[in-house]
């Protein structure tokens, strides 16, 4: 789908989260933002993402600067009770590989919230040739086809989409 605005937020907790929503309903500026924009929202869809799978801490990749730069946002919905499983062949075996081909890994996530049994990873790329060309040369690498094989059955459904940083993100 075309025309979305994703946030991704970073919290230490859920009452900090809590307590960032209480401070927003009670500021003015952010009351004065909301009637500016209203109209403009036609749906909207929250998740809280879980980082617990240790493998990066979320977010710290420094990204780059350019007009070209994209994330690469995949999900990736599993059987039910898979998801241990899938994080663990993909921390053993398919990070490995994709670290040492080059894949900027943003955040890797389950879901706790909203839909279930999901991963979410996203994977910063300074220009979309740059991921086409390290793409290919992953998928043509047989031991990756051989971590792919590893998770044969576990996936559900997956989605790719690519999201492009604003001016003001941290990642541009």
């Amino acid at each position: 789908m075309l025309n979305q605005v994703v946030h991704y937020w970073r919290w230490s907790d859920t009452g900090r989260r809590q307590e960032g929503f209480r401070a927003l309903g009670a500021d003015k500026e952010f009351a004065e933002y909301r009637k500016a924009t209203a109209g403009l929202l036609l749906r909207q869809e929250s998740r809280i993402l879980d980082a617990a799978t240790d493998l990066c801490v979320p977010f710290s990749h420094p990204g780059g600067s350019g007009d070209l730069a994209v994330v690469d946002a995949r999900t990736h919905t599993l059987a039910i009770g898979s998801v241990p499983a899938y994080v663990r062949i993909f921390r053993t075996f398919g990070l490995p590989i994709m670290q040492a081909r080059g894949w900027p890994l943003l955040a890797y996530c389950t879901s706790t919230n909203g839909t279930l049994h999901q991963i979410v990873h996203l994977w910063y790329w300074p220009n979309h040739a740059a991921r086409e060309r390290i793409v290919a040369e992953t998928l043509a690498d047989p031991e990756f086809r051989a971590y792919q094989a590893l998770n044969t059955g576990r996936m559900i459904a997956q989605e790719n989409r690519f999201l492009k940083p604003t001016p003001f993100s941290p990642f541009r």
